[in-house]
């Protein structure tokens, strides 16, 4: 019995091992511990579309703040001329050493090239008295038309609206449309017309008399050259003297007009040149030292030009009236009146001559000029003398 179980066990174990040996274990990998982890695209991510737009925003804002004529084929720069330079110094013009106070302003202004040729000719109509439109003058919108083209003012302007669009600056058109004036700070018209404006002055006794902003260069594009006549308040200075040093505006305004009625009583000619010569630098020291600094140092003598001589009254001019339509016939009817009373004289100056006994040639000399010289050529007789 024993052996039977012995036998039965060895059976068993031996049915065991062979099942160990033939069995396969399937091993099946975890997804959550080998899965690799994926990456959003960074338009998908939050706040991509925020920053999409805050980019171009920056790039146009770029683009329109910065002037389209960079390139330096598409430029023109304008410097100051060495005549500009001695004038500076010979006027007493130093550049000031310290920085321009933030926030100062300035104007620049911008003169469209005139059509002169349209000019004179509109000018040759109204005052040739045999023009059809003699006297007709025009209108201020017509001379506005006719002054300058159309093309140069889009071209200012389509420059000055580009360059001036992101800046705080002031544009002041001219009632003609002639000129433009740029107001605004200096390091805004430095960004427009690539300058580098500096404080100028003017000093007398420790005092400065007159102050102006400049620069040495400045540009515009090539393509809008050709449309200017003149840019003012950027590279010229004022190149007059200053004269009276010791007195005042007022003080030089009213020695100048003390010469002026002492030469209109008589006094001689050294005195009316003196008079003339105080009065102009008077007034131009007196800019800076009585009416006060100018913005662009053109302007300060206004309140002291002025003059007393009478206004000049200019009367409509003289119209030349139209002839008749029947200007031959009316002529015709004239000389033929005349050639008749010049008959009539004839015949009774020949009566005289007859009764005073008087020969056919002395008859011929009494006989009026006016009977031979008609305008028609027709006369009724000849002389013989």
């Amino acid at each position: 019995m024993h052996a039977c179980l012995g036998n039965s066990a060895r059976r068993a174990g031996a049915d065991d091992a062979d099942a160990a040996r033939g069995e396969r274990i399937l091993l099946i990998p975890s997804t959550r511990a080998f899965a690799a982890k994926t990456r959003a695209a960074w338009h998908q991510r939050p706040g991509a579309g925020c920053a999409v737009l805050v980019l171009f925003s920056l790039f146009g804002l770029a683009c329109v703040s910065l002037p389209s004529f960079q390139s330096p084929d598409n430029i023109t720069v304008f410097r100051v001329s060495a005549a500009d330079v001695k004038g500076r110094e010979a006027a007493g013009w130093r550049e000031s050493a310290e920085d321009p106070p933030e926030g100062a302003r300035h104007a620049v202004t911008l003169a469209v090239r005139q059509e002169r040729a349209a000019i004179l000719e509109a000018l040759r109509r109204v005052s040739d008295p045999y023009s059809p439109t003699f006297g007709q003058h025009l209108t201020q919108a017509q001379v506005a038309a006719l002054s300058t083209s159309e093309q140069s003012r889009e071209l200012v302007r389509t420059f000055l609206d580009k360059a001036t669009s992101a800046l705080p600056v002031r544009l002041i058109w001219s009632t003609g449309f002639d000129h433009v004036r740029v107001e605004g700070r200096l390091e805004d018209l430095d960004q427009i017309f690539s300058a580098k404006f500096r404080r100028w002055e003017r000093r007398e006794h420790g005092r400065t008399v007159h102050a102006a902003y400049r620069t040495a260069e400045l540009a515009i594009p090539r393509d809008l050259e050709g449309h200017l006549d003149g840019i003012l308040g950027a590279l010229h200075l004022p190149s007059g003297q200053l004269q009276h040093r010791s007195a005042g505006a007022v003080q030089g305004y009213a020695s100048s007009k003390q010469s002026e009625a002492a030469a209109a009583s008589g006094a001689g000619v050294g005195s009316v040149d003196s008079g003339d010569g105080g009065g102009g630098e008077g007034e131009e020291e007196g800019a800076g030292g009585v009416g006060g600094l100018g913005s662009d140092g053109e302007d300060d003598g206004a309140a002291l030009a002025h003059t007393d001589r009478k206004p000049i009254r200019i009367n409509s001019p003289l119209r030349r009236h139209k002839p008749a339509a029947s200007y031959g016939q009316y002529t015709l009817e004239k000389e033929r009146a005349t050639s008749e009373a010049t008959v009539a004289t004839a015949a009774r100056k020949g009566t005289m001559a007859a009764l005073l006994g008087m020969t056919p040639r002395h008859e011929s000399s009494i006989v009026a000029p006016e009977f031979f010289e008609t305008r028609s050529g027709v006369g009724t007789g000849t002389g013989t003398g």
